[in-house]
């Protein structure tokens, strides 16, 4: 072969494993021949099932084990910390704090002679620091017993929340809350003063003592009532600065370790890091990326986009109500149900339940009521911060009562309230330049190219190799992705250096890796759907047609006659199911778009035709060019189509092939774009990312170098 004017790379990247060619092109950038290929295997990013969304990182197993350990080292420093104090002060015993296990003998030493004060029962033996706390209310303590009561209170300090958490840990502290007010109302119920006098009433062998969920706030109004009720007995009780410092030791929290530095950076504004998904401008943007997305789909195939009236009436809505189901949406716009002239939402087929609207703005107006709509806007904003600034929920819960004039219940509520704790993708000084062209109505894209006109080429200067992943991409948190670029980049850097730079790269992502962990999940049960379709397909024809092992055409004449209900569309001719099999078949598997024509081979161009028809008549057209000149066939037709048994998306892409009425270079060339055009994260990154070769994705010469598909 001969020296190749320009090179060609195809690169196909999965979780693990990348398979590569590189081909040489002539002078018309035609393919000459294959240089070099290769697959490159290595084990993926992460452990667990991937494709079922059921994956985690391989840190995570080291990192829960790091935070116990943590959390065991500063509880243990909190307890020596205050028997050190305990002890200056003469409260309990001295002993060598520097050994946890000396300090533990000391106790249980102590507690073996405070229980001889107190009759000489197995329930007494059992709830000795319950028995102190709850004397403590009542009669003076000794030294030892006043201390050995405090210390069993930081043992037992109970849950505060720090109202930043995330969603698997809302569900939990949902159920610890319900738990605390369960136990509260118990509290109150028995008439106890404190929470460890009414553990103190019970009986350890009928009632639990420990593992109850307790609060924070049932602890520390204890400690103070004991203080009170002891301070006339003991003297250091009354300094201050001792009763401080003990406050401090038991009870202080640390703030969560802010974790802003972990937030990537903006794909438009590279400086400015991602804002939010909790601000109100980026709930409106999300919104209104939906809204002018969303078309209306009639049961004859027809589809429009929202009117400027329908659209404005769903914004006023979205901004007030939060999420709209589809089916209130339909309500708020007029249409029907059901019946035939119900109609459906693009999204909605896509398997979209609601649209989400402004939940955080929807959520405050739900607390404050009518008075929201007096809030002037920078105060609307003060409010917001004060949510995503202010982590104590007590201390949020006097603000909203003092500043901004909430009952006390509404403040409450208030200081619980969650907000969504994600962040977008772009940055909010990107986001406030889109928005005024989203609030025009126009498509996120089209948006995005008047905000950023000739954002494609970076302008940087092109590299000779790529450099490592999280140099390029220090924002990088997916473990898989991060595992694949990595892989990725000792490919190229290979070929470059025995072959040289490649003219242009094209580039395939596997579906799986694309995907998040959300939609991998929902693939993996859409897959189990489907699998079970095809399964009760194959019984069937093991039962009524005899054939063991059915065929995979065997199965597809199966699936796409329970689609048609046993019926030809062009035709309107019934046959049976056993019709399908045999030597001489009187239906044949047909594409709806020629395939010699189209190259699309997948279900969605395929249907069931009687024999005859498609040899004689169909044959090498589209059904418009075969049925198109017969207006009263052709309706029946499409009526015949619309009226297929499944899914309803399934339906009506395949309407959409039968309505096709030009099958031209030109439709083609669209139909291959919008299929196999993919702009999700892993396949941005990675066109990104092998970008740097050439200054740009798209280079300064407007040339595009990285084909992604």
């Amino acid at each position: 072969m001969k020296e190749p004017h320009e090179t060609l790379l195809g690169l196909d990247l999965g979780t693990n494993s990348i398979g590569w060619a590189l081909l040489a092109l002539d002078e018309d950038s035609s393919p000459t021949g294959i240089l070099a290929s290769g697959v490159r295997v290595f084990p993926a990013g992460v452990d667990g099932d991937f494709e079922k969304g059921r994956e985690e990182s391989r840190n995570s197993k080291r990192r829960s084990v790091r935070l116990a350990r943590r959390q065991i080292r500063r509880r243990s420093r909190r307890k020596k910390k205050l028997y050190n104090l305990l002890a200056k002060s003469k409260l309990l015993p001295p002993a060598d704090t520097s050994d946890p296990i000396e300090i533990h003998k000391k106790l249980l030493h102590l507690d073996g002679q405070l229980r001889l004060s107190f009759a000489i029962s197995h329930r007494n033996q059992q709830l000795l620091p319950y028995l102190l706390r709850e004397k403590a209310l009542r009669e003076a303590l000794t030294p030892f017993e006043l201390g050995r009561a405090i210390y069993h209170l930081a043992q037992r300090r109970g849950f505060l929340s720090n109202r930043k958490t995330s969603p698997k840990e809302n569900e939990d502290c949902g159920v610890v809350k319900q738990s605390i007010v369960d136990l509260d109302a118990e509290i109150k119920a028995s008439g106890a003063p404190t929470l460890g006098a009414y553990l103190c009433s019970l009986d350890p062998d009928v009632a639990r003592i420990r593992c109850r969920y307790i609060s924070r706030s049932m602890i520390t109004e204890e400690f103070e009532k004991i203080l009170q009720q002891q301070a006339p007995f003991h003297p250091i009780l009354r300094d201050r600065q001792f009763v401080s410092a003990l406050r401090e030791v038991i009870f202080y929290q640390r703030p969560l370790k802010s974790q802003r530095h972990l937030i990537g950076f903006c794909e438009l504004e590279p400086k400015k890091r991602r804002a939010a998904l909790s601000y109100p401008e980026v709930q409106r943007w999300r919104y209104l990326q939906t809204l002018n997305n969303l078309k209306v789909l009639f049961v004859n195939g027809d589809e429009r986009k929202l009117s400027d009236k329908e659209r404005s009436l769903l914004i006023e809505y979205l901004e007030r109500k939060g999420d709209l189901s589809f089916s209130r949406v339909k309500q708020i716009l007029g249409f029907p149900l059901r019946g035939k002239d119900a109609v459906k939402f693009n999204l909605e087929e896509g398997g979209e339940k609601r649209i989400p609207g402004n939940r955080t703005l929807s959520a405050i107006r739900n607390i404050f009521g009518d008075s929201f709509d007096t809030i002037g806007p920078k105060d609307i904003e003060k409010i917001y911060h004060d949510l995503v600034s202010i982590r104590n929920p007590s201390v949020l819960q006097r603000k909203g009562a003092r500043v901004w004039g909430l009952s006390q219940e509404k403040a409450a509520k208030f200081a619980d309230l969650q907000l969504e704790n994600d962040y977008a993708r772009l940055s909010l000084k990107a986001i406030r330049k889109i928005l005024p062209f989203l609030e025009k109505g126009l498509t996120y894209a089209k948006a995005l190219e008047c905000a950023y006109p000739g954002r494609d080429s970076s302008g940087k200067e092109p590299l000779g190799l790529l450099p490592p992943v999280f140099e390029a991409i220090p924002s990088l948190r997916n473990p898989a992705v991060a595992r694949v670029l990595t892989e990725l980049r000792k490919i190229i850097n290979a070929i470059i250096e025995k072959y040289g730079k490649p003219t242009m790269i094209r580039l395939e992502l596997a579906r799986d890796l694309k995907r998040s962990k959300k939609a991998r999940q929902e693939r993996w049960r859409e897959m189990r759907a489907k699998q079970q379709a095809r399964e009760k397909i194959i019984k069937k024809i093991q039962k009524e047609i005899g054939i063991c092992s059915p065929s995979r055409s065997d199965v597809l004449k199966g699936l796409l006659f329970e689609e048609c209900g046993g019926q030809c569309p062009y035709t309107g001719f019934q046959f049976g199911f056993a019709d399908l099999y045999g030597t001489h078949p009187k239906a044949d598997v047909e594409h709806i778009l020629p395939f010699s024509r189209s190259l699309d081979d997948s279900f969605l161009n395929k249907t069931l035709c009687l024999a005859r028809e498609n040899r004689q008549r169909k044959r090498n057209r589209t059904p418009f060019e075969a049925y198109g000149g017969d207006p009263a066939r052709w309706n029946e037709i499409l009526h015949r189509v619309s009226k297929f048994n499944g899914d309803s998306w399934l339906r009506r892409q395949k309407l959409a092939r039968f309505k096709t009425e030009n099958l031209s270079s030109e439709f083609l060339n669209d139909f291959c774009s919008r299929q196999l055009n993919d702009t999700r994260y892993a396949s941005t990154l990675a066109r990104d990312y092998l970008g740097l070769l050439y200054g740009g994705y798209i280079d300064a010469s407007r040339k595009t170098r990285i084909q992604t598909c």
